[in-house]
């Protein structure tokens, strides 16, 4: 807001009260009573005079003149009036003003313009300086009229003196002469009296009677937000044998009681409702019956009193004898248990439910069976969730065991002197696991001196059957100094049976003895079909074979060697001998090291180029199965100098043959014709004798010349002699 002197003169503040005499009742003075707001008129001009013209107008009421272009200092009472198209004819205007009630307690004023001309255009302009308000003469008599020059005063203040009030002591109160004190209760020495906002916490009250009775009938008759210690805590209930302490905060605490520590007559909802605890919800250390007993929850269909001291006994409940919704530690904890720590007789839903806990059921040592279910008219056990499981699955039928979801084990079993998990009979899978889909799990884990024992009756089934989608369908770990990774005693089918595997059949990363043993079998020992269409590897090891006998259907004998030239090899190049390489990842043995044979007739020829040959090392697994394995893959392409390669050294192989290699037909032997290439191999004839070199054949033909492919290949049969 800019600011320019202009010259403003007041003619007239106008705060008028006309006090009369005569003809003007007091009714009507009291019906005429003027407001807060009064008339305000100046003169406005600038440096060609007086403004004739229609303005906008801002006041403002301070408490000081200030001082300065634009004035500054004191504070300003009340907001800024706003006056807008207020017309200013030979510079004088008039405007209503009102700051309230409050502006004027016989202090000075100051007025605060600011104008802007023509209304509504630029920015508004303070004027300076401030403009004092002045009192009208009768506004300065009235701050000193006397009482006789008052109207409408009361009686009772005729004289200036208030002494003919009659006062009365209210409740609670007492009056003596011109006093009043309080009227104080019982033969306490207090004196004081407490605020609105007093307690008695800290207080201690006894006597005979009730100690404290509440009664309310629309909200709770005891309510403990915080405690830091226990929320109710009874020392002592009539004259009990004997007492003891918990060195805990508890939310209700009974040190003693003749009869029974927490009676509920009757509850339309919970009998007793806990809802979070971070330690016990409910703990009874001792009791000389039972611990907790509930007669009959609901409407049950009837009910049935046990005679033993239990520690938590349901006679009879419409819904779940026990449901725990959600615990951080155990849902059910059995330190000791003579007999059975859980039995269950007869339920018509779920034996046992646990819809979350970090452990469902915690039993330490029982005598008998630790979980016993009897009877279920659903599932047996049900589990909704353990721990925070990435996701949750849910079966229809009523089984014996079901867990629908679970951070760690379905299942754990620490230790079993006899069978971990035992199923007795099963109309289908005695135990049937899925798997998970994520790197490291498997549809079942075991561990012990015998991992898995299935024994098979049905004539259509399997002693084990295991599917799994991306994982390990059986992963085998053993830390025993002589036991197998699995064992097949006897079956009268397959001892194992893969029937789809995404990687490996049979993977062993180690053993003790035998990787893979088969004593006695009526048909294959080991039987193989891979589904990849170069058949790579029916069976795969980086070590040597041994084989009483041997029958090789449908495939060549074939080694690993390595390009020790500068140039690259192709597939169908017959190769010689030129070195040693460096063994490759998985082995210590070491490779020849080989070249595109350039002779005719060479006796260091060992074999033909198949394909690029190549040996990756991958971390499979995670945590304590994770294993280093070596997987070994041919791919097509040139052999780059160094890299490794597949040479057939007997059997069905694809041979380069060149332009000079003759006629050749079916049942031709073949010798090394340089270039890397074969041709028809011509005897040398001694006294009449025709034979051929020794070393000098390389196979026979398979194909005639005359088939060949346009890069020259044939089918030969690879026999180096």
């Amino acid at each position: 807001m800019k600011t320019k002197r202009i010259w403003i003169a007041v003619l007239a503040f106008g705060l008028l009260v006309t006090l009369t005499q005569g003809g003007v009742t007091e009714a009507a003075v009291r019906a005429a009573a003027v407001g807060t707001a009064f008339t305000y008129q100046g003169r406005l001009a600038d440096a060609g005079g007086p403004v004739n013209d229609d303005c906008d107008f801002q006041f403002g009421l301070w408490d000081a003149a200030g001082s300065g272009e634009p004035p500054t200092g004191g504070a300003q009472i009340g907001t800024t009036q706003t006056r807008t198209d207020v017309e200013v004819s030979a510079g004088l205007f008039v405007v209503q003003l009102d700051f309230g009630a409050g502006a004027f307690g016989g202090d000075a004023r100051w007025l605060q313009i600011a104008v802007r001309c023509p209304a509504g255009s630029g920015d508004y302009t303070i004027l300076a300086p401030r403009q004092p308000l002045t009192p009208a003469p009768y506004a300065l008599y009235s701050s000193a009229a006397p009482w006789s020059g008052l109207t409408g005063v009361p009686t009772g203040f005729a004289d200036g003196v208030d002494d003919d009030t009659t006062y009365t002591a209210g409740t609670g109160l007492t009056l003596s002469g011109g006093a009043f004190s309080v009227d104080f209760a019982g033969a306490g020495s207090t004196t004081t009296v407490a605020r609105s906002d007093h307690d008695h916490w800290g207080q201690s009250w006894s006597g005979s009677g009730a100690g404290l009775t509440l009664s309310s009938i629309d909200n709770t008759g005891i309510v403990v937000t915080s405690a830091g210690g226990d929320g109710l805590h009874v020392g002592e209930a009539g004259n009990p044998s004997s007492t003891a302490t918990s060195m805990a905060n508890d939310g209700v605490e009974v040190e003693g009681a003749e009869g029974n520590g927490m009676v509920i007559g009757r509850a339309d909802s919970n009998g007793l409702y806990v809802h979070s605890s971070g330690y016990h919800g409910l703990s009874v250390d001792f009791a000389g019956y039972d611990g907790v007993h509930v007669d009959s929850v609901g409407s049950p269909s009837t009910t049935n009193t046990s005679s033993e001291h239990n520690g938590f006994e349901v006679a009879g409940a419409a819904g779940y004898g026990l449901y725990v919704g959600r615990a951080d530690l155990d849902g059910v904890y059995v330190r000791s248990a003579g007999d059975d720590a859980i039995q269950v007789d007869a339920v018509g839903g779920f034996g046992l439910h646990i819809d979350y806990a970090a452990n469902g059921v915690v039993v330490e040592e029982a005598g008998g069976h630790a979980i016993r279910v009897v009877s279920a008219g659903g599932t047996g056990m049900y589990v909704h969730e353990a721990g925070d499981p990435s996701t949750t699955g849910f079966s229809l039928d009523n089984n014996g065991f079901q867990v629908n979801g679970a951070e760690g084990n379905g299942v754990f079993v620490g230790r079993a002197d006899e069978a971990g998990v035992y199923v007795a009979s099963a109309g289908d899978d005695g135990v049937h696991a899925t798997g998970g889909s994520g790197d490291g799990d498997y549809g079942g884990w075991f561990q012990g001196y015998t991992g898995v024992y299935g024994h098979g009756t049905g004539s259509g089934g399997y002693g084990g059957h295991f599917d799994s989608d991306s994982s390990h369908a059986v992963y085998v770990e053993g830390s025993g100094a002589a036991g197998d990774g699995v064992h097949v005693a006897s079956t009268g089918r397959d001892g194992v049976h893969v029937a789809d595997a995404d990687d490996y059949g049979v993977y062993v990363a180690a053993a003790g003895l035998d990787g893979v043993h088969v004593e006695s079998a009526t048909g294959n020992g080991v039987y193989a079909n891979t589904a990849a269409a170069n058949h790579e590897w029916g069976f795969y090891t980086p070590d040597r074979i041994y084989a009483g006998t041997s029958l090789v259907n449908g495939g060549a004998l074939m080694f690993v060697a390595q390009n020790g030239a500068a140039r690259a090899l192709e597939t169908g190049d017959v190769v010689a001998v030129n070195g040693v390489g460096t063994p490759l990842a998985a082995s210590t043995e070491p490779v020849p090291l080989v070249r595109k044979d350039d002779s005719a007739n060479g006796s260091a020829v060992i074999g033909v180029v198949y394909r690029r040959f190549a040996v990756e090392k991958q971390v499979e697994g995670s945590g304590p199965e994770q294993q280093t394995a070596f997987h070994a893959y041919s791919t097509p392409g040139p052999v780059a100098p160094g890299d490794y390669m597949l040479i057939v050294v007997l059997g069905p192989a694809q041979v380069k043959t060149g332009a000079l290699a003759g006629d050749i037909r079916p049942g031709d032997p073949l010798t090394a014709a340089g270039s890397g290439r074969v041709a028809k191999a011509t005897p040398v004839e001694v006294d009449g004798v025709a034979f051929y070199p020794p070393g000098v054949i390389f196979g026979k033909a398979m194909e005639a010349s005359d088939t060949a492919q346009s890069d020259g290949l044939i089918w030969v049969w690879v026999t180096l002699r």
